[in-house]
């Protein structure tokens, strides 16, 4: 997959001498420029009068209509010529993002006055841009939808037919091929959305008085026939449309304001958190009223079933009959391709019986009378669990048991997590019982099944595979809880660490007048010491109310003879939070010659996957000597 281009403005920056008054003046007379003057009691004020009439001028409109010389295909596959109309729109309104700003000095009455102006050959630059963003999408989603990842193909999709809005032409090639993009890009989502189902399989009633959500449906989100991995969407409660749910390998929930027996859900495909950071230009264009893009598929209308909806239950109910759901069936499905792991434990059923206590103690929010069950340890992590995000129990658990040497991974309670501002997540929780003495020495919140199903699938050893597995469980765990310490213990002192951050443009004002509206770098990287990520990690922990990242894309590999021990995994990482979100590739090589003390002695992230640091490629440059990977 080509990398796909972050450009706020859609220009790469210009750099320019000093300009007298008469060469401002000779540019307004000049054909080859696009000028307009604003005045305000502020500058700010005169900024924005030139912007707006430099959006409307006919000069504009002329030069940007003149290279779209067809009619767009709006969402239902129709030509509109007021669709064409708000396009040319948004087409200017992208154009001059980046018009160059003069500041005359204030008039005597104290009144300012600013011009804006660009050169009408930067038009070319940004139609070359424009195209080749529009392709880098359209492939990220065939991408994405080859590995059954439908949120970031209708997403992509979504993506590429927003900036086509800002693009005069049709035809581009993809793939080798030349397509017509308008009508591939909408036929694309909408067949996708069509083939998504959604199903409730059981409720839950809410029995305490004057509840502002009397029940809950559960549901299984397919599509084509396989759980859905993730996707966020809204939902009507009876009442009012509640923002912010997501499914997590097929499942989610949903809390209503009374029993019905119909409901509809809508699919997010804009994804304008990750837009804003992503693709700023994206996010203009589908925050604008000229481009909203909002298809009729994307709306689920969602029966529920008379026996269901009859049910009346006080709760989770936890019984030898487990529940019974497409999901369920493929995900065993899908177990059933792990290579399989020894175990001497023949008997699960005492385990079966403290995994449903502490169901039951989460679903009566009553885990104090479980203490007993947990190590000191085991107890720290379920309580930083059980506090964050107020978890509720929305499945009836599939438990599995896989056993590593005295460890038994038990697998797993899914939950919901709710924080503020309604966003939602669904999670799965494993825990590790110690055999030696029947206790719970350790929590997690789970790898999406993808994930795990390449690790377990790998044709390595049994305790090779648990070692990795649990390993990610725990890294990813710590960053959800914001688990500054445990961060800081698995690190190495000397690892060797890349960070990337996602940039935004900038606006710098000349001596002479002239401000410059700066594109930044798609991503700035760093190299930092230990001291310095965790530094940098702790205070941007204190400013989030959640984190929340997955895992997807996993390849891993592992040493062999002197490197016996040396792990290396690569996964597409999603991170969300209240105030940024992003995706990308990371690389971890870890050192866990010490089982009990593994440390992560290279971290790197970066955009987009780089053969440089791949988990292979990770292990054959690793050289161990001592205590240290070189």
């Amino acid at each position: 997959m080509k990398k796909i281009l972050l450009l706020v403005g859609l220009f790469a920056s210009v750099s320019l001498s000093a300009q007298s008054l008469r060469e401002i003046e000779a540019i307004k007379k000049s054909d080859e420029y696009v000028c307009a003057e604003g005045v305000g009691k502020t500058l700010e004020e005169a900024d924005q009068d030139a912007y707006n009439r430099l959006l409307k001028s006919s000069a504009l409109v002329s030069h940007v209509s003149s290279y779209s010389t067809e009619q767009t295909m709006s969402t239902d596959g129709n030509t509109s010529s007021s669709q064409y109309s708000d396009n040319i729109t948004i087409q200017s309104s992208l154009f001059i993002q980046n018009a160059k700003r003069y500041d005359y000095p204030p008039g005597r009455d104290g009144s300012y006055r600013v011009l804006r102006y660009i050169h009408k050959s930067d038009w070319e630059h940004r139609y070359d841009e424009c195209k080749n963003r529009i392709k880098d999408n359209i492939e990220a989603a065939l991408y994405n939808l080859e590995l059954n990842n439908i949120e970031d193909a209708l997403m992509y999709y979504t993506w590429a037919a927003a900036l086509l809005k800002s693009y005069p032409h049709n035809d581009i090639e993809v793939e080798g091929v030349k397509v017509g993009v308008r009508q591939h890009c909408i036929t694309a989502i909408r067949k996708i959305l069509s083939d998504i189902t959604v199903e409730v399989v059981d409720k839950k009633d809410n029995n305490q008085p004057n509840a502002l959500f009397p029940c809950t449906y559960f549901l299984d989100f397919m599509y084509q026939g396989q759980p859905v991995q993730s996707l966020p969407f809204s939902y009507y409660n009876g009442r009012d449309w509640s923002e912010g749910a997501s499914v997590k390998d097929g499942i989610s929930a949903v809390d209503m304001r009374s029993a019905v027996n119909n409901f509809e859900i809508d699919i997010d495909c804009l994804q304008l958190d990750l837009a804003r950071i992503e693709q700023s230009d994206v996010y203009t264009i589908l925050t604008s009223p000229a481009g909203n893009l909002k298809f009729d598929e994307q709306v689920i209308k969602v029966k529920v079933d008379d026996a269901i909806l009859g049910e009346k239950t006080g709760g989770i109910v936890i019984s030898a009959e487990s529940l019974q759901s497409a999901v369920t069936n493929s995900l065993k499905k899908s177990v059933e391709k792990h290579k399989p792991v020894e175990s001497e434990i023949k008997d699960y059923s005492k385990f079966e019986g403290m995994m449903s206590s502490i169901v039951d103690g989460i679903e009566g929010q009553d885990t104090q009378s479980l203490r007993e069950l947990f190590t000191e340890d085991g107890w720290d992590d379920f309580q930083k669990i059980v506090t964050e995000g107020n978890p509720s129990i929305i499945r009836k658990p599939e438990f599995r048991f896989l056993q590593m040497d005295s460890l038994l991974l038990c697998k797993s309670i899914p939950v919901r997590l709710k924080f503020k501002g309604n966003r939602a997540f669904v999670e799965n929780v494993t825990f590790r019982i110690n055999t030696n003495n029947d206790m719970i020495q350790s929590v997690a919140y789970t790898l999406s099944y993808g994930a795990e199903e390449h690790i377990m699938s790998m044709d390595w050893e049994d305790k090779g595979r648990l070692t990795l597995l649990t390993f990610l469980e725990d890294y990813r765990t710590a960053y959800c809880l914001r688990d500054i310490k445990y961060i800081e213990n698995v690190f190495a002192d000397d690892a060797y660490i890349i960070v990337g951050t996602q940039l935004k443009n900038s606006t710098v004002k000349a001596s002479d007048g002239v401000v410059l509206n700066l594109p930044a770098e798609t991503v700035r990287y760093q190299t930092k010491t230990k001291n310095e990520y965790i530094t940098d990690l702790r205070r941007s922990f204190h400013s989030k109310e959640f984190v929340n990242i997955r895992f997807d894309e996993c390849v891993a590999d592992k040493g062999y003879n002197e490197k016996e021990g040396i792990y290396a995994v690569q996964v597409k990482q999603h991170y969300f939070s209240n105030n940024y979100a992003d995706e990308g590739y990371l690389t971890l090589a870890i050192d866990m010659r010490d089982e009990d003390n593994p440390l992560v002695k290279v971290r790197v992230w970066q955009k987009d996957r780089n053969p440089e640091y791949t988990a292979e490629t990770m292990i054959e440059r690793t050289v161990s000597t001592g205590r240290g990977i070189y």
